[in-house]
């Protein structure tokens, strides 16, 4: 089966590593069988979501290219800054992933202090994404016309839109 939601790809990549976590109430005595069942259900959760965001990748890019509607000397340009921006904006999707697999791992235990620590680690996110919006946003500006540039980030923020309406729906609140 095809994921392309991307909240249902991370929250079956966090549910497989939360089922493969051992449960707070297990012995502390290794079991090597339970070892390599975490070990192949994280690896499987990581190839989970590293297709899924290539086959996001290339819907995405299909979507901003179609939205854009670029001269033959504006496109040059674009698409070069457009994968600069994407790889740019990497680490925060690999963290918000990392912090949906600490959620999932904690979700039924998760105490005062985890709750607190993982609202930091979302608000930090949330800044280093902005921040590289507004970095890029600047680089975008230097080389294509205004309503190109604000065109894009229109686009882009209504497909980050649609990924967080995505995430909201799916991800339980913490109780």
């Amino acid at each position: 089966m095809k994921l392309t939601s991307p909240a249902l790809a991370l929250l079956l990549a966090a549910s497989g590593a939360a089922l493969a976590a051992p449960p707070a109430t297990q012995p502390t005595k290794a079991d090597p069988k339970m070892a390599q069942a975490t070990e192949k259900a994280s690896d499987e959760a990581a190839a989970l979501v590293a297709q899924t965001r290539a086959d996001i990748q290339k819907d995405r890019n299909a979507i901003v290219g179609a939205a854009m509607d670029l001269t033959d000397a504006q496109a040059g340009p674009f698409w070069d800054l457009y994968a600069q921006y994407r790889a740019a904006r990497k680490p925060s999707a690999d963290r918000l992933t990392a912090l949906l697999v600490e959620y999932a791992k904690t979700i039924d235990t998760i105490t005062d202090a985890q709750a607190a620590k993982l609202l930091t680690e979302m608000l930090s996110i949330q800044k280093q994404e902005a921040a590289t919006k507004a970095e890029w946003a600047a680089k975008f500006q230097a080389k294509l016309p205004g309503k190109v540039v604000t065109r894009f980030f229109q686009v882009d923020n209504k497909l980050d839109a649609i990924i967080h309406f995505q995430l909201a729906a799916e991800v339980p609140l913490v109780q």
